[in-house]
């Protein structure tokens, strides 16, 4: 299982401000979460509204469980490496 301490000190260590986790269906713009600093962000806007939520704050826990609830192994992994985790299989 990975940890939130893990996902925050691989990002760290691979300098990923943004991951994006999926891209907006209509105007292609991308949605994911950015680190600014120690904080977490998910930011869910894209270019295709005029309506702006304001970005959520999120933490590494979050993250993580994301990561762990994915239940096809390719995609886990990829989504670990995403955020910086040097995974080759979970």
């Amino acid at each position: 299982m990975i940890t939130g301490t893990q996902v925050k000190d691989a990002m760290e260590a691979a300098n990923v401000n943004f991951v994006v986790v999926r891209e907006c269906s209509i105007c292609n713009a991308p949605i994911g979460y950015e680190r600014k600093g120690e904080n977490l962000f998910f930011d869910g806007n894209c270019g295709c509204s005029s309506f702006r939520n304001p970005t959520q704050s999120r933490n590494y826990e979050d993250v993580a469980d994301l990561i762990n609830r994915q239940s096809n192994s390719e995609y886990k992994t990829k989504l670990a490496n995403k955020f910086g985790l040097q995974l080759e299989a979970i």
